[in-house]
């Protein structure tokens, strides 16, 4: 996989999947195997069926939700974006109830290609400043 491949399907996984709610694409980006390991969840996100409820779940308590890519850069069978989120908590957010709060939140994904399909992935964000911005959490 080129670093272009690679960094085109990491664009798509911000644009296409979390964006546009496209989940019919999640095949042509995603390997079958593919798992991500981040944090908001109850362990890691296996194949399509885990990726598919993850999206799901943001865009259901962040129904205006929108990734801004801040920078990307490839090498090899590897890439790593620097992104930021906004968002509106206006719907269910696993166990939190709509805050009606904005969120501004800034984080990391690292991901490796294989077979021109992001493989594995990374993602760190300030789960702790947005836990705060929607009044769930002392700061």
């Amino acid at each position: 996989m080129s670093q272009e491949q690679l960094k085109l399907q990491v664009r798509r996984h911000f644009e296409e999947v979390l964006n546009q709610g496209r989940i019919d694409v999640i095949e042509e980006i995603y390997a079958p195997t593919y798992v991500l390991h981040a944090p908001v969840s109850t362990g890691d996100t296996v194949g399509y069926a885990g990726l598919t409820q993850r999206v799901l779940d943001f865009r259901t308590g962040f129904p205006d939700i929108a990734f801004t890519v801040d920078d990307l850069i490839a090498d090899g069978g590897r890439a790593s974006a620097r992104y930021t989120f906004v968002g509106t908590h206006t719907g269910q957010f696993g166990p939190l109830a709509p805050t009606g709060r904005a969120i501004d939140v800034s984080g990391i994904l690292y991901v490796l290609g294989e077979d021109g399909r992001m493989a594995e992935g990374w993602s760190g964000f300030d789960s702790l400043a947005m836990m705060q911005q929607l009044g769930v959490a002392g700061g």
